[in-house]
């Protein structure tokens, strides 16, 4: 990983952000971050957190705010797929009533292919009859 020195007496480095966009190419735009903090940041202030475009951080710690946070998200998540339940199950109900209507169509379908098949009968039952 490549970084400039910025500022040794702050203990903050310059880096590319190695985030990859759509295109396959890495972000690189350059940010700022402390050099010693336990742990390397790859990604700049816009992308950090990021897994296919949405912020998929669960926040930890003892901070009141960020459990908080965490709370408020979930509860989002819960009402957002309790909003799209109701939608997709007038969607199946939409579909079960067209798989109702096509299995009419079938019986109804089977029912004339009977009739015709008995109809056929006779009729060649009667071709040998006069012949």
């Amino acid at each position: 990983m490549s970084y400039k020195i910025m500022n040794t007496r702050g203990n903050r480095i310059i880096r590319n952000c190695e985030y990859i966009l759509e295109d396959g190419h890495k972000c690189n735009c350059s940010f700022t971050s402390k050099m010693y903090n336990g742990l390397q940041t790859r990604f700049c202030p816009e992308h950090q957190g990021l897994r296919n475009g949405e912020d998929s951080r669960l926040r930890k710690g003892a901070n009141m705010y960020m459990k908080n946070r965490n709370t408020k998200e979930a509860r989002d998540w819960v009402f957002e797929k309790m909003a799209n339940e109701s939608a997709e199950n007038k969607r199946l109900a939409g579909h079960g009533r067209d798989i109702k209507e096509l299995q009419m169509a079938v019986k109804n379908l089977t029912t004339m292919n009977q009739n015709l098949l008995e109809l056929l009968s006779i009729t060649n039952d009667r071709l040998d009859e006069l012949c």
